[in-house]
Order: C-alpha cells, then structure tokens, then sequence
C-alpha cells in the first residue's frame, strides 16, 4: 500500500492510497472532518469517514495532471505509463491547480519555500528538450503538475521581474505558454492568446492578466488560483525587501500563505 498526503493551503485534509492492484483510494484525514470550516474536494467526494473509490476518485486526481503527448512525455522520464496516475502524482503533485499539494507519506508542507532561478535562455531550452517539464534540474526538484495537453511552464515571477522555478511544494505565481510552433495549422498562437485575452478584459470580462512575452515567444498567464498578499507578517527574514506573501488557492488570510517567496530571488 503506497500513500500521498493531500494539503490544501498547507493544511492536512486527506491522504491517497494506492493498492498493489493499481487502485486508488481517497479518505479525509479526522483533524480536517473536525473543522467547521472543511469543505469537500469535489461534490462527489463527501466529507465523511469513509474511504472513496472509483471513477470519481480517478477522475478528480487524474485531472490535476497533463494530457496528451505531455503526459505521455512525463511518463517515459519516469519509466512508468501514462495512465499510472498515482506515480506521476507522486513526482509532480507538489504544486497542483487550486490549493493542493500532494506529497509523500509523512512529509509536511515546506515553512519556506524554495525557488530555482530561471533565465529565458534555460527556459527556452526546458521546453526544446522536455516541454516545459523541467525534470533534471542541478539545484533540487521540480514538482509540478499542470493541466492540459499544450505545452506549459509553472514558473515564479518575482515583483522584481527575476523568473525562477517551484522546487519541492513551493507554489508558483505565473504559466508560460510558447507557440505551438509543431503545428503548422496553428501559426502564433501565443500571440493570438495574448491578444484575445487582452480583448477580453478590455470588455470587461474577468479573465487572468495575460501578457506576450517577445523573449520567450510565449504567453505569460497570472494564475488565477494564487493571489498576492500586501502583508509580510508570516515572514521570518529580515533581509525581506518585497512585502508579498504568495498564498495558495486565492485566500487572502496571510497566516495561510507562505513565507515570502521573494527572498529567494534577491
């Protein structure tokens, strides 16, 4: 039996088992059934004692990890199949969408995260070599899981500008998106993101703040599952020159988020 433990906003709120048989199962931990304020990870995954398993299970964890050719990708660097959900979250599950963190039995959420600085030359390279999954990094490792089947990266972008990469659980801030430029059919297409975006929040709708960034030849995506705190209680560095606290799943309480993320790329 091999197990994960889920944190959402770096509380304990479950734990995923996996069976010799390949099987998954999900159950809430007591302390997260006790609060008042626990909320279930989906509708069908109630918050009670029991432990779920099934299509609803395969499918809520399945979805927190790549599609397509990039899952297919992540597999192969990992010697495990593609639809071996469980391995791959188990490497990638430290920074998901939303507030969730999937980590290794008996691991805690890191106090302070820790960050990879990136130039756009090394990003460039990720995507030419592993698209966008930045697997072999000398300075710790990546755990990061998006979504989708196009290409992306999960990267931090300081209020400095300085890019850097998620290592461990640290939580990530932006999405980079190149052109899909393997598909001739489909000429520009971060551009085109950019600019549709943009139309969008010109009219008024609530869409993430989007920018094309000429030195990547890709959409920059703010993630809308994180969001910027202007109070830097929860920090313990005085050498802290931004005061920002990145916190997960878009809470605005500075306790729930992390220790200022900034420091690590001063």
């Amino acid at each position: 039996m091999k197990q994960l433990d889920v944190f959402m906003t770096g509380e304990l709120i479950g734990h995923l088992r996996e069976d010799d048989g390949g099987v998954m199962a999900f159950g809430y931990s007591r302390l997260w059934l006790a609060r008042t304020d626990a909320i279930p990870l989906a509708p069908n995954l109630p918050l009670d004692e029991q432990w779920h398993a099934g299509e609803f299970v395969a499918a809520y964890f399945d979805n927190l990890l790549p599609e397509g050719g990039v899952r297919d990708f992540a597999a192969r660097a990992l010697h495990v199949s593609p639809g071996n959900v469980f391995a791959l979250l188990e490497r990638f599950g430290g920074d998901t969408a939303g507030a969730l963190a999937l980590l290794p039995q008996g691991q805690l959420p890191s106090p302070k995260p820790r960050y990879l600085p990136m130039t756009h030359e090394a990003v460039h390279k990720c995507f030419a070599s592993s698209r966008g999954i930045p697997i072999n990094l000398a300075g710790g490792e990546a755990r990061i899981a998006l979504a989708g089947a196009q290409d992306k990266m999960a990267v931090f972008i300081a209020p400095t500008g300085a890019m850097a990469i998620p290592l461990g659980d640290a939580p990530s801030s932006h999405i980079v998106k190149p052109s899909m430029d393997h598909r001739a059919h489909l000429p520009q297409t971060a551009i085109n993101e950019a600019l549709v975006m943009g139309l969008a929040a010109a009219i008024g709708l609530d869409v993430a703040p989007v920018r094309y960034a000429p030195e990547l030849d890709a959409a920059v995506i703010a993630r809308y599952d994180r969001q910027w705190v202007a109070i830097c209680n929860a920090c313990t560095r005085t050498t802290c020159a931004k005061p920002w606290v990145l916190s997960l799943g878009g809470s605005t309480n500075p306790r729930e988020g992390r220790r200022c993320p900034c420091v690590a790329l001063q």
